[in-house]
């Protein structure tokens, strides 16, 4: 279901976890199928370097599509440093000035690399379909090896409701011709009532792919990177008097449906086969 798109007509609109939650699942099934040619129609007009857009409708939603290269000797799948590793960035070299974000604080964090942050761009970094001034409450999800292997997904899904209609997801991939290069994919979701077929739905999206080369530049997000790449979790099991523990039933029942998760029984449970398990269903690498 795509209602989550746009504002709700029923007269009671969605809290805005649920619809936050909502658009993380739109825009990285969006994000998914943006790497597929099926169902997208593409523009015939194309930016001097390569830029292209094209559109697809899903459900009452329309969706646009952004790519072009981005010249870098950085590997798609560490483009993007977790929202953790920014903001411990941001807060250890403070004299270090972000070409890219003003300010990036942590307010919560609901899973490795999903979280909720307070954030400035730089006014020359235009990262949505229209410029943002100021600081503002933001989702921010990274997926590395999403939506395939070796490529990554950034989300970014503005929590304030006048916001909404520019949250917006970008994924790296290798760029399958050019050496030390990637392709950059930008979606999301046109307001609702936007011509398509418009200049503007268009090329909307076309200053946060340019802006692409100042997040590689960035010596603050390459620290970032350093930081992500060297990030750990520590887990401690505790006795529980609730029952034996519960196991995922896919990657979503993490951070976003708490309903989705079975208990398993204390003669099936082994420490290292469960952990084994629970990695496998959310995706990480063991």
């Amino acid at each position: 279901a795509l209602c989550c798109v746009s504002p709700s007509t029923s007269g009671a609109p969605l809290c805005a976890l649920a619809w936050v939650q909502c658009m993380e699942r739109v825009l990285l099934e969006v994000a998914a199928e943006a790497q597929q040619e099926l169902g997208w129609e593409r523009y015939p007009q194309h930016r001097p370097d390569e830029v292209s857009g094209s559109c697809m409708q899903k459900g009452s939603s329309w969706f646009f599509r952004v790519q072009g290269p981005i010249n870098t000797a950085i590997q798609a799948n560490d483009l993007w440093p977790l929202p953790e590793a920014i903001a411990k960035a941001v807060k250890l070299e403070q004299r270090r000035q972000s070409r890219v974000v003003a300010s990036f604080q942590v307010i919560e964090v609901h899973a490795p690399g999903d979280a909720t942050v307070q954030l400035a761009f730089q006014e020359t970094s235009p990262w949505y379909r229209v410029s943002i001034v100021g600081p503002h409450n933001v989702r921010v999800l990274v997926r590395k090896n999403f939506p395939a292997e070796s490529q990554s997904t950034i989300l970014f899904v503005p929590v304030s409701s006048t916001l909404r209609s520019l949250a917006t997801a970008m994924t790296a991939a290798l760029h399958p011709h050019l050496p030390n290069a990637l392709t950059i994919t930008q979606v999301y979701a046109l307001p609702r009532g936007a011509d398509p077929l418009s200049s503007t739905s268009v090329w909307s999206g076309f200053p946060a792919l340019q802006s692409m080369a100042q997040w590689t530049q960035c010596g603050l997000l390459t620290y970032a990177r350093t930081l992500s790449q060297n990030h750990y979790i520590v887990l401690t099991l505790k006795k529980c008097a609730s029952g034996s523990p519960l196991l995922p039933q896919s990657i979503d029942a993490v951070a976003r449906n708490s309903k989705d998760w079975t208990r398993l029984s204390y003669e099936e449970f082994e420490l290292t086969s469960y952990l084994r398990s629970f990695l496998l269903i959310i995706g990480a690498r063991v």
